[in-house]
This record gives structure tokens, C-alpha cells and sequence, in this order.
């Protein structure tokens, strides 16, 4: 995709080094990151456990503080920005599943303008105006009203991504959006994603090891390995042989051909 002028990118990366404490240890994971978000653009971080994809997610969030570098957000260093600019400029869902019993659907969605009401929580008609249509863009509308309990794990996902859309930011963040769903769901889910980031122009990032799932719904991949980030299409990383360098085993190997991993059976 390239950058023009109804396309820009609302977030980079600029030498972000990113990482974690234990004790007086700094446990380094991921440097030298130059990234990039385009709006209208999904993008999927993939790659094996370890690899820094939730520590990449929380420090673009703003959960965590980048070890060394900058996280530009509208032009601006997050680091600068207030707790309220934070919550106008993006929204994060985590993987944890949402447990609550006697809240309705419109109440969860409604959450997702918090930022925008006065001390009291009071919804004006605009807000409402907004939570309506982010139930009818992920087709909840007629389960408003219904607890969040009483819907299936795929219906409670599509919540909480109208939640997310209801709190109105150019920047959305999901840690394994498809985590707790069936097969079917987890198409869905994907397929919702990519939609969102087309017709409402927002810039989607998550984390998943839904690789080819990924790999066919994605606009980009960030793929996540020890040895870095390597952005690319589906095709690029193909045709380049990252996907066989990453994700190479004695157990299963990556055919790229077909795109698809192939498992190698015992003899």
C-alpha cells in the first residue's frame, strides 16, 4: 500500500528498542524496530512464542515504556502525550476473556466512550448516536439489550471490537482477537477485522498465531523472530524465504508453492 494522500500513518516506530526488568537485569527483545501504520491497513504480527509480539503490542500501547527509541503517534512522541490524548489517539483488547454477568452488550460497548463523557459517565445523543452504529458494524445491534453473558464466545468478541470502534480512535490494537474461538468464529473474526480497517479507514494491528489465517487476510505482516521484524505482503515474505527461515522444523515445513505448512507425518 502505498502512502498518498488520503493515506498517511498515524503511528512509527523510530529505533524502538523494547523489553522488559527482572531485578537489576534489562531483558532486551526486540531493537532497531522502524515500523510503520498506514490507515486502512490490517496488519498481523506473527512468529513463535517468545518473540516479543505482546511486549510489542503493550509498548505501542503505551502499557510499557520502550527501552530506547521513539513511538510517534499523529506526529507526536507518545511519551508526551496525557492519559486523555492516549485514549483519543488509540484503543487496546487484550486476550483475556470479558466475565461479567449482568452487564448488557450496549453497557460493554458504551464503555468505549468513557473518554469522551463528563465525571458523571453520561451519554449524550452523539455518543449514542456512536455506540449505535459500532454495534451495527460488527451486527450486534439486536442483541443490545442482552447480557454479554448470554452470548456465544464469538458474539463476545464482536463486542468488544464495538467497544473499541465506539471509543472513536484512528489506531486499533488486538492481542489474539481469535483466542477461546472454534473455526468458524476465528474466520469470522478475521475477515471482520479486515473489513473494519477498509470502510472505516483505521489502522488495525494484532498479534496472532493464526499464521494462515494471517497470511490470507492481512494487508501486512510483521514477521517476528529472534532476528528481528521483517514487514512484507504475503507474497513478499514468500517469495523471500522468511516464512521458511522462521518457522523451520523436523516437525512440519513450509511449502512455498502453495503457502500453506505442511506437517511431517511419522514414517
Amino acid at each position: 500500500m502505498e502512502l498518498t494522500e488520503t493515506t498517511y500513518s498515524p503511528l512509527r516506530t523510530s529505533n524502538l528498542a523494547i523489553g522488559y526488568s527482572r531485578g537489576s537485569r534489562l531483558n532486551v527483545v526486540q531493537q532497531h524496530l522502524d515500523l510503520e501504520l498506514l490507515s486502512g491497513e490490517m496488519v498481523c504480527m506473527i512468529g513463535p512464542n517468545g518473540c516479543g509480539k505482546s511486549t510489542l503490542l503493550r509498548t505501542l500501547a503505551g502499557l510499557q515504556r520502550p527501552i530506547t527509541g521513539s513511538i510517534l503517534v499523529d506526529g507526536k512522541n507518545m511519551e508526551t502525550l496525557s492519559a486523555q490524548d492516549r485514549a483519543e489517539s488509540l484503543a487496546l483488547t487484550l486476550t483475556d476473556r470479558v466475565e461479567v454477568d449482568k452487564m448488557s452488550v450496549y453497557e460493554i460497548v458504551a464503555m468505549g466512550r468513557y473518554p469522551y463523557t463528563n465525571r458523571f459517565g453520561r451519554l449524550t445523543e452523539e455518543d449514542r448516536t456512536i455506540v449505535a452504529e459500532a454495534l451495527a458494524q460488527v451486527h450486534l445491534e439486536e442483541k443490545a439489550q442482552r447480557y454479554i453473558s448470554e452470548l456465544s464466545d464469538g458474539e463476545r468478541q464482536r463486542a468488544m471490537i464495538a467497544k473499541v470502534l465506539a471509543q472513536s480512535t484512528p489506531l486499533l490494537f488486538f492481542d489474539e482477537p481469535t483466542a477461546h474461538l472454534d473455526l468458524p468464529n476465528r474466520v469470522s473474526i478475521m475477515l471482520l477485522l479486515a473489513q473494519l480497517a477498509k470502510t472505516t479507514g483505521k489502522s488495525i494491528l494484532l498479534s496472532t498465531h493464526e499464521l494462515e489465517l494471517a497470511m490470507q487476510v492481512a494487508d501486512k505482516l510483521w514477521l517476528m523472530s529472534d532476528r528481528g521484524v521483517q514487514v512484507g505482503t504475503t507474497d513478499q515474505l514468500i517469495a523471500d524465504g522468511s516464512f521458511e527461515n522462521v518457522f523451520r522444523s523436523n516437525q512440519f515445513s513450509f511449502n512455498a508453492e502453495t503457502g500453506r505448512f505442511i506437517i511431517n507425518k511419522p514414517s
